[in-house]
């Protein structure tokens, strides 16, 4: 399930980090990314690779910054992208 963590956060959070998070993602589902390391602008940055890895799209009207604050709220708003698209 939580496979998508890789791809979207390469780059922008320590791989040991990733990993981490990968192994046991019960653990950091709900811990704000930002204690992880993730800094604030690469979050616009996480919106984007969304649309381009996952070929979705986001509604910008709807779409807050606050729910890409933790990988269960990147992991909603990827099911939800997924199953519109």
């Amino acid at each position: 399930m939580s496979h998508w963590i890789e791809p979207l956060f390469a780059g922008l959070l320590p791989d040991a980090t990733i990993a981490a998070a990968v192994t046991d993602y019960p653990a950091y589902r709900d811990v704000d990314l930002a204690e992880l390391g993730l800094e604030s602008l690469a979050t616009m940055q996480i919106a984007i690779r969304m649309t381009e890895l996952f070929n979705c799209e986001i509604d910008y009207e709807s779409f807050t910054i606050s729910a890409l604050q933790t990988f269960g709220g990147l992991e909603r708003q990827l099911g939800f992208a997924l199953t519109e698209v």
